[in-house]
C-alpha cells in the first residue's frame, strides 16, 4: 500500500527546522537598529580623528560641519570654509551620511547648536596645533531606545559611550 502524504512525525520536524530558521533571523535581525548605530557613531568618531590627524600633519586648521543628516570636512584659511571632497570623491574624509532614522544633537560650550544651516561654516574646528573644539555628539536612534554620546575635548581625546535614550 503506497503512502499518500506526510506523518505526523514528518511535519515536526519541518516545523522545528521552519522555527529554528525563524529564531535565528531574529536574533541576526533582532539588534540591527542598534548596532548600525553604534556603526554610525563610531564611524563618526574615526572620521573626526583623521581629520584631526590631518590637521596636525599639515599644518592647517581643518573645519568639521555636522548636518542634520552627514557629517561633513573641510580647511579653514584666511577666505573661509573649503569642503575637503565631494560625495564622489575616494576621499575618507568626502560628506559622510549619518543614515536614516537617527536624530543628532551637537553641543559646543554647553549650547545646543541647531544643525539645519548647510550653507553656514563649520561648527568644530582641529586645529593644526594639535587642539580641537570641545563638543558632545549624540545619537539617537528612531527606531530603538539606544543612544550615544560622543565626546571631544580640547586635547583631542574622544570618548564615545551608550547612554539612556530615556533623558
Amino acid at each position: 500500500m503506497a503512502q499518500r502524504g506526510l506523518s505526523l512525525l514528518e511535519v515536526l520536524v519541518v516545523i522545528a527546522i521552519v522555527a529554528a530558521l525563524l529564531a535565528a533571523l531574529t536574533l541576526s535581525f533582532g539588534g540591527s537598529a542598534s548596532r548600525r548605530l553604534e556603526n554610525r557613531a563610531r564611524r563618526a568618531q574615526a572620521l573626526i580623528e583623521l581629520a584631526c590627524d590631518r590637521a596636525s600633519l599639515s599644518g592647517s586648521d581643518m573645519g568639521i560641519r555636522v548636518g542634520e543628516s552627514q557629517l561633513e570636512f573641510g580647511f579653514i584659511d584666511a577666505v573661509g570654509w573649503h569642503p575637503v571632497a565631494g560625495a564622489d570623491s575616494g576621499d575618507p574624509l568626502r560628506p559622510r551620511s549619518l543614515g536614516d532614522a537617527v536624530t543628532v544633537r551637537l553641543q559646543r560650550d554647553g549650547r545646543e547648536l541647531r544643525l539645519g544651516d548647510v550653507a553656514a561654516g563649520p561648527q568644530l574646528a582641529c586645529l593644526g596645533s594639535g587642539e580641537l573644539t570641545p563638543f558632545v555628539l549624540e545619537f539617537r536612534s528612531d527606531d530603538s531606545d539606544d543612544a550615544w554620546r560622543l565626546r571631544g575635548d580640547a586635547l583631542r581625546r574622544l570618548t564615545l559611550e551608550r547612554i539612556d535614550a530615556s533623558r
